[in-house]
């Protein structure tokens, strides 16, 4: 396994970075990238966006964007060591049952209040994220304090990583891999975002900032891995939805509905992932939020854009899934894109 993405990878994911408090995170990237980046920035939103330099003499300018945040909860009141809260994020109730937390800068423990089971037996409905309460114990919160869920980082196996927020470290460890390496024919621009789960609003502003000819998004994407739950007949699921699998290589997302994938920069990829022997996915996805990749290809007056996603599985949960060599194939995509990317490429 390499040791130092999963090192980079720990790090990342035991820090705290709930949307609109990425700070942690926005410290530990710029303290590994700021030796190998130049025209380093951190905007008004607080995502960062630097430069490393092309080798071309012309060379084209390539965005590409990790969000830093995770979902978690925002304090709206305390009392008693009682935390009421607001959800920041989709959560699934699912994974919130009791689950330790740390709250507020300075880390302070609780745990998400869960009905006990000879209170809650029948019950039909699981409880929105604000309805939901922490205890504290004897400790207290200040309203605005931000609430993550704890993980326990470990490693499962030969290949596989378990940790926290993975959806979003897993992306910036494998950006950060990219900036650590030799540089390529193409300027590329870095641009950690914040604020995805509410909006993707530190990638629109980055972009704005930027000006790119063309951008990469990296994100997680949902694995679908698992047996079909029930008697569901498991090839009609197949046929309904594209299969993507843990290990399965980097998923070149077609679309994420209502943004589709520049026809030509997604057709390069798909070609160069092919030549170099990289394994890849096809993934199209239909969401209900806003993503980085629909806001920053309608960005001014339009940026040719492709989202490449992580698969991760249980994601934006305390124990997501990634498997290391996923990280490895993305950083080698990313590699050859970028030393293959020219303006005649884009072109339609």
């Amino acid at each position: 396994m390499n040791e130092t993405l999963q090192t980079r990878l720990k790090s990342l994911s035991e820090a705290v970075g709930v949307s609109g408090d990425e700070s942690e995170v926005r410290k530990l990237i710029l303290e590994q990238i700021k030796d190998q980046v130049s025209s380093v920035i951190i905007d008004a939103m607080g995502s960062i966006t630097a430069r490393k330099a092309g080798t071309s003499p012309t060379p084209l300018r390539l965005m590409i964007a990790a969000h830093m945040d995770e979902i978690g909860f925002m304090i709206t009141g305390c009392d008693s060591g009682i935390a009421q809260v607001m959800g920041i994020g989709d959560h699934d109730a699912r994974f919130s049952a009791a689950k330790r937390v740390s709250v507020g800068s300075g880390k302070t423990p609780g745990m998400l209040l869960w009905a006990p089971i000879h209170k809650s037996y029948g019950q039909k409905s699981l409880p929105e994220p604000d309805d939901m309460t922490i205890d504290l114990g004897a400790g207290s919160a200040a309203v605005g304090d931000r609430a993550a869920y704890q993980g326990q980082f470990a490693v499962m196996g030969e290949h596989t990583l378990r940790g926290k927020a993975l959806e979003s470290r897993a992306p910036c460890a494998v950006l950060i891999d990219l900036l650590l390496g030799d540089a390529l024919p193409v300027d590329l621009l870095p641009a950690f975002t914040v604020q995805h789960h509410i909006g993707a609003r530190g990638a629109r502003t980055a972009a704005y900032r930027l000006r790119p000819d063309a951008a990469i998004v990296l994100r997680a994407v949902e694995c679908n891995d698992l047996p079909p739950e029930g008697d569901r007949d498991s090839s009609e699921r197949a046929a309904r939805f594209p299969l993507i699998r843990l290990g399965g290589g980097p998923a070149l997302v077609a679309s994420e509905a209502p943004y589709v994938t520049h026809r030509n920069l997604f057709r390069l990829t798909r070609e160069l992932a092919q030549q170099a022997g990289i394994p890849y996915q096809i993934d199209a996805l239909n969401l209900s939020h806003r993503t980085e990749g629909e806001v920053i290809s309608a960005t001014a007056a339009g940026i040719p854009t492709i989202t490449i996603g992580i698969p991760v599985r249980y994601s934006s949960s305390p124990n997501g899934l990634v498997d290391v060599r996923d990280l490895e194939h993305t950083a080698a995509l990313l590699r050859v894109l970028g030393a293959r990317l020219t303006a005649e490429s884009l072109q339609e």
